[in-house]
């Protein structure tokens, strides 16, 4: 909102009036103009403030998502990795075991 005209005004009954007359005219300029301006900052604000949380907020849901999404791939890579580990563990233990035997029956 512009205040402009409201300075204006006041600068104008500044230098036309008396100290007491002067505050009785800001009093009735000020309060509706001001309460009115401060209403209008406030719904700017609130929509603003709004408008962020919004925006953080899928935001965060994005990057929540990405984050489970990669994680999930860790997990499945880390359990193929596993189950190679196991098996090549298995299959190194089979052949130990297997040579162990013909060892034993020269």
């Amino acid at each position: 909102m512009n205040l402009l005209p409201t300075f204006l005004i006041i600068l104008y009954a500044y230098c036309c009036t008396s100290s007491e007359d002067l505050y009785l005219q800001l009093e009735h300029l000020i309060s509706p103009a001001t309460e009115q301006a401060y209403q209008c900052e406030f719904s700017r604000y609130k929509e603003n403030i709004e408008d962020t949380l919004s925006s953080y907020e899928n935001s965060f849901k994005t990057e929540l998502t990405e984050l489970y999404n990669s994680m999930k791939v860790v997990y499945e890579d880390t359990t193929k990795f596993l189950s190679a580990v196991t098996y090549l563990s298995n299959e190194i233990l089979s052949t130990i075991e297997g040579s162990g035997d013909d060892s034993e029956s020269d």
